[in-house]
């Protein structure tokens, strides 16, 4: 793998130009810097890790940390080139989380019911949810969905 040299105007290390758009936008969120003062929900169980090599339309992550359990359930929505997801935290939350998705255009978010919300148009890529549960941020993983 080549070595990474340089750095833009910015401050951020050059990219190959061999490396894909994809790749570089995965890494990028992997390492990017995270708010200090938001505790890290981890990925405790992931529903891909049980298909045994299989791709299904349907996956479910699981988080814990900071007081919460988040469960996301995603949704490939077949050749419309969108996910569709539905978000469960408990104990259930009053405000919307943030769905940082990076460069990509942000999902739609309606309330369900108190702790649960939908995630309509959600475009493949890395992302990563941020809640506000009061006295502390909670934000999951990085993941690619």
């Amino acid at each position: 793998m080549p070595a990474v040299s340089g750095t833009s105007p910015g401050g951020e290390r050059a990219v190959p130009a061999n490396v894909p758009d994809g790749v570089a936008a995965a890494a990028r969120a992997a390492f990017s810097a995270r708010d200090r003062d938001a505790v890290l929900a981890e990925l405790v169980t992931d529903s891909a890790d049980d298909d045994a090599g299989e791709r299904s339309a349907e996956r479910t992550l699981v988080f814990a940390g900071g007081g919460l359990l988040v469960t996301l359930r995603v949704r490939d929505e077949p050749g419309a080139g969108v996910l569709s997801a539905e978000l469960e935290v408990q104990p259930p939350l009053s405000g919307d989380p943030a769905v940082d998705v990076r460069d990509r255009p942000e999902p739609e978010i309606d309330d369900v019911e108190p702790g649960r919300w939908s995630l309509n148009h959600l475009t493949p890529g890395p992302l990563r949810l941020v809640f506000d549960a009061g006295d502390r941020r909670v934000q999951t993983e990085w993941m690619r969905c």
